[in-house]
C-alpha cells in the first residue's frame, strides 16, 4: 500500500501525540532533534520500550504496561488509542498497514519539524546528514521523505 505524500502532510496537518518505539528515539537522539520533536509532539510509549533506548528523562509520556513484547505493546496502543506510531520496524509497520492505522519514521519526524517551521534549515540540514549516517533508510525511504519536502518546499531538500 503506497502512501501518498500529500497526504503525509494532511497527516501532519492533524499529528499533535504519537506512539513512539525505541529505535525512533534512538535515532532522533543521535540525529539531534529528538528534543525539538518532543517538545512539539507529545510523545507516549511504555516503560520497557523506554528503557531500550538506554536514555533517561526522555520527554515521553509511560503507558501502561501489559503482557506483550515492547513493540507488540505500541501496536496494542495503536489499534486501541487510534494513535499514530513512530516506529523503524518493519514488521510492526507491515501490521499498521494492514490495519490502516498511521505511521512515521524518525526522516518523516524531521520533515513533520521542517513543515512545521519548527526547525531552521541549517538545523534541518545537519540533522538530516546525522539521521542519514546512523538509520539505515532504503533509498525508496529517502525518496520517498525528499517527496514530501517536495510537495512543502519546492526548493531541493538538503541530502
Amino acid at each position: 500500500m503506497q502512501v501518498e505524500p500529500e497526504r503525509v502532510l494532511s497527516q501532519f496537518r492533524r499529528l499533535q501525540v504519537a506512539l513512539v518505539d525505541a529505535s525512533s528515539i534512538i535515532y532522533m537522539v543521535k540525529a539531534g532533534f529528538f528534543e525539538l520533536a518532543a517538545a512539539n509532539l507529545e510523545f507516549h510509549s511504555t516503560q520497557q520500550v523506554i528503557e531500550e533506548t538506554g536514555y533517561q528523562n526522555l520527554r515521553v509520556g509511560t503507558l501502561a504496561a501489559i503482557a506483550l513484547p515492547p513493540d507488540r505493546s505500541l501496536l496494542h496502543y495503536a489499534e486501541r488509542l487510534k494513535w499514530p506510531v513512530i516506529t523503524e520496524d518493519k514488521g510492526i509497520i507491515k501490521d499498521l498497514q494492514v490495519k490502516q492505522l498511521p505511521f512515521f519514521n524518525a526522516l518523516l519526524v524531521l520533515e513533520y519539524l521542517s513543515f512545521r517551521k519548527l526547525i531552521v534549515p541549517e538545523d534541518y540540514s545537519r540533522c538530516s546528514i546525522q539521521l542519514l549516517a546512523c538509520a539505515r533508510y532504503g533509498l525508496e525511504i529517502i525518496e520517498f521523505a525528499r517527496a514530501v519536502h517536495r510537495v512543502f518546499d519546492p526548493l531541493p531538500a538538503p541530502p
